[in-house]
Parts: structure tokens; C-alpha cells; sequence
């Protein structure tokens, strides 16, 4: 018989050493840093702690990819709409949504189960999303100052929401939780593999270069990846796997409302689904954003080139919906179909 209590401790702890190690890297990170200013003064780390603070919570990090990762939620219901023949909801609708649960809806814990792990799940969510889009968005918008990461460091913590979407589900002591927790977990084995080698291959056209900042230079300086057919596969392999990440159709089993009701999200409400509801916001931003980076050149912010990468980014993200829109269109047939064929 499986033993959800061990599974979800062993969870736990490897969750808490993701933490560790991430808090490690930024503490040696600060450290080397004070390096390049004078004696190391009280008033340089103020300033560069004001600096990663900023980064983090204002610009490019957790406000600025959340408002873009809002945007992008509004046009894909907007376009899933338009391919089921409906209206769709109005621009600020996401925005309604997540400040609805924030201020609104009662929170409200389970009976049984772990509620301090299934509350601060959502936290550790919203912090790996903020994270990634803070080393993504920076080599991006050509920000040079603060902590390179490189592409690991950027897969490691792009796994942590998915995790705690497993933790947390676990956590609810829900069965159907529990269900929808063990088919995210199958899903992060067979696409974190995939997505480990896309970026594998794209360390190998840039000459075995792990750092992102030379990676989009070294794009924009020759040819984008994209422009040979190794990148053409890639590129592909790499959409799969971002609507795999977002849980997006036809990879929504851990969600599937019509099986197991909202599934790994089922027991949650108030301010923790609204931090869920964040993450995906960010991760709606931020993966799309990684594709272009890795393979197309970055963005390019000067004059008409903002438009560009715009449409960069809308292109990468509706490629996604394009396959939403196939699956859709043939169940659509397949199910007439079935009606003509029993009359």
C-alpha cells in the first residue's frame, strides 16, 4: 500500500533543501560581491540589497511579471473563447480574480492533513516563479548588474512551483488531491527530462556557454538558434514542454475538472489559491520568455524593435493555444460524429 505520509515527507525535505541550496548561492553571491566596493561598507550592502529587493519584488521580478503574465492569461481565455464561439472576459478579468481571492474569499484549512505545509506550499510557489523571472528578465532587458545565473540554475528553480503543487496537494490530505498530486508528479518526470535536454542542446550550439547574458549575445551577433533546423526542433520540443509546465491541454490531467474536480487544487481557497493563481500568472510570462531567449535572439528595446518582441512573446505563447485549438476542434468532430452515427 503507498504511504502518502512518507511520500509527503520526503517531499518536504527535499523541498527545504532546494531553499538551502538557493539561499546558499545568493549568500556567496553577496559575499564575493562586496569584493568590488571599498572596504566593504555598511551603506554598499544597503544599497545592493535595496537593488536585489527591487529586482525581485518590483522590476523584473514579481509585480512586473505578474501584470505581463495577467495580460497574457486575459488573451489566452480571450482566445479560447474565439475558438468556442464566445465573448471571452474583459482585459482586467485576471486581475479581478486574483484580488477577489486575495481580499475576498475566506481561507479556508482542511480537517486532516498538514496545514502549515499546505499554506506555506503556495509561498514556495510564488517565490521559484519570482526567482526565475528575476535571472530570466535580466539578461532579457540587458540589466548586467546583479547575480548571473546560468541555464541550471534557471531549470532548478522553474521545477520549484510544480513541486509545491505536489507538497501542497499532499499536504491537503484530500484524496482527490492526492490523486491530481501523484499525476503532477508524473508529469514533472516526463517533462523535465525533455526540457533538460532542449536546454542541453541549446549549451551545445552556443559552444558549451551556460551563462544566458553571452548566449543571447552570441544570437545576436551571428544567426538565432531558431534558424537552423536543430533549432526548428528545439523550438518545437520546447513549446511541448511549456504548455506541459503550465498544465495546459492536452497535459491538464493533474487539473482535469471534469475527472477529479480542480484535482491538486481542489482544498484550496482565499489568499493560498490566489497565490497560485500568481504563479501561474508568472510562469504564463516567464517561460515563454525563456524560449525566446534561448532561441530567439532575446529582445531587442529600441525603437520599432519593442513591437518585435512583443510579438515574440505572443507568438511563443500562441503556438500553445494553437494546440489547444486542434485538440478542441477534433474532439469537437470526433463527438459529432458519434451523435450523426447514433441517429
Amino acid at each position: 500500500m503507498f504511504n502518502f505520509r512518507l511520500y509527503l515527507w520526503n517531499f518536504n525535505w527535499f523541498l527545504y533543501l532546494n531553499f538551502f541550496n538557493v539561499g546558499f548561492i545568493f549568500f556567496c553571491n553577496g559575499f564575493f560581491l562586496n569584493r568590488h566596493y571599498p572596504q566593504g561598507s555598511f551603506f554598499s550592502c544597503f544599497i545592493i540589497c535595496k537593488q536585489y529587493f527591487f529586482y525581485f519584488l518590483v522590476f523584473p521580478g514579481l509585480l512586473f511579471a505578474a501584470v505581463a503574465g495577467g495580460l497574457l492569461s486575459w488573451f489566452d481565455r480571450k482566445i479560447t473563447a474565439s475558438v468556442q464561439f464566445r465573448k471571452g472576459p474583459p482585459l482586467l478579468q485576471p486581475f479581478y480574480d486574483f484580488f477577489k481571492l486575495l481580499l475576498v474569499k475566506e481561507t479556508i484549512l482542511p480537517r486532516q492533513g498538514s496545514p502549515f505545509i499546505f499554506l506555506i506550499a503556495p509561498v514556495f510557489a510564488v517565490f521559484g516563479a519570482a526567482m526565475a523571472a528575476v535571472f530570466i528578465l535580466l539578461p532579457l532587458f540587458n540589466i548586467t548588474s546583479g547575480f548571473k545565473g546560468d541555464l541550471l540554475v534557471i531549470f532548478y528553480l522553474l521545477t520549484i512551483p510544480s513541486f509545491s503543487y505536489v507538497i501542497g496537494s499532499l499536504a491537503s490530505g484530500n484524496p482527490l488531491a492526492a490523486v491530481g498530486g501523484s499525476r503532477e508528479m508524473k508529469l514533472i518526470i516526463s517533462y523535465e527530462m525533455t526540457f533538460l535536454l532542449v536546454i542541453a542542446g541549446i549549451i551545445l550550439k552556443a559552444s558549451q556557454n551556460f551563462d544566458l547574458y553571452n548566449i543571447i549575445n552570441l544570437q545576436q551577433e551571428g544567426t538565432p538558434f531558431i534558424g537552423s533546423i536543430s533549432g526548428v526542433i528545439l523550438f518545437i520540443v520546447g513549446i511541448f514542454c511549456i504548455q506541459a509546465k503550465l498544465g495546459l491541454v492536452p497535459f491538464d490531467m493533474a487539473e482535469a475538472e471534469t475527472e477529479i474536480n480542480s484535482g491538486a487544487f481542489i482544498e484550496y481557497s482565499g489568499v493560498p489559491y490566489a497565490l497560485i493563481k500568481l504563479t501561474k500568472y508568472i510562469m504564463l510570462f516567464i517561460l515563454p520568455a525563456f524560449l525566446i531567449a534561448l532561441l530567439m535572439s532575446g529582445f531587442n528595446l529600441k525603437g520599432i524593435n519593442i513591437l518585435w518582441a512583443v510579438l515574440k512573446v505572443v507568438d511563443s505563447f500562441s503556438h500553445g493555444n494553437v494546440i489547444y485549438g486542434v485538440s478542441w476542434y477534433f474532439s469537437l468532430h470526433l463527438s459529432g460524429t458519434q451523435i450523426q452515427g447514433s441517429k
